[in-house]
């Protein structure tokens, strides 16, 4: 989102409300994002924090779900961390 949140040079309004998009379908696996989203996602996800939501709510990941949030949490945050600037360019947005 740091990419979309910025505004280009020489533009007013960030890219997000410059850009009529809408997000792509998460897929079958959407639930895991949810979950992820229920964690957090300001820092990477940690075993500790995924055994104290399970706890909480009572929701059981399996070893590949736990594994899965893990990992989903360091990729969207190095994907957020990218495209911080006003001049740069996330790989996804293309040349």
């Amino acid at each position: 989102m740091g990419f979309l949140s910025a505004t280009q040079e020489g533009q007013k309004t960030p890219r997000l409300k410059q850009w009529m998009l809408g997000f792509p379908d998460k897929g079958e696996l959407s639930y895991i994002w949810d979950w992820l989203c229920e964690i957090g996602l300001g820092t990477a996800v940690t075993w500790q924090e995924i055994k104290a939501w399970s706890d909480i709510t009572g929701i059981k990941p399996t070893k590949d779900e736990a594994f899965a949030l893990v990992q989903l949490s360091n990729a969207w945050l190095n994907e957020r961390n990218r495209g911080h600037g006003k001049h740069e360019t996330p790989h996804w947005a293309g040349d």
